[in-house]
């Protein structure tokens, strides 16, 4: 809860990273078709599950219903999840530049599928938006 106009920071799950990580890296590109995502290619919530991950245009489809206008739509960690082994061996210096990099492209929309992690920052409205 928050008064209005209040800022409020909701953390999501991306279903495109989830098959880039899961499915193609773990090889489930077959089993989990039907199972673990759709047609599409987007991972199936199901109903008690712990975690649920959306595609950005689908979450903020969701976040409509509520009375709250979008300030940001953020890709925290970007490609860092894909690409771990190489940022790792980084140079303090390459770091800087990557993380320099990341902070400008992380509300990149055409990037931010990418993200294993994303933070929808919005206000809280006195009536909720059309």
């Amino acid at each position: 809860m928050t008064k209005e106009n209040g800022v409020i920071a909701i953390a999501y799950l991306s279903s495109d990273s989830i098959m880039i990580d899961w499915a193609l890296r773990d090889r489930h590109l077959v089993d989990g078709y039907g199972k673990d995502f759709d047609e599409n290619y987007k991972i199936i919530n199901y109903p008690g599950g712990i975690f649920a991950a959306f595609r950005i245009d689908e979450f903020k489809e969701l976040m409509q219903s509520f009375p709250v206008s979008l300030e940001h739509n953020v890709a925290t960690d970007g490609m860092a999840r894909h690409m771990k082994e190489q940022i790792d061996v980084l140079s303090e210096e390459e770091f800087a530049a990557w993380m320099q990099y990341h902070l400008l492209t992380c509300e990149r929309e055409e990037l931010q599928g990418y993200s294993s992690h994303l933070l929808y920052i919005c206000r809280k409205c006195k009536e909720k938006k059309n």
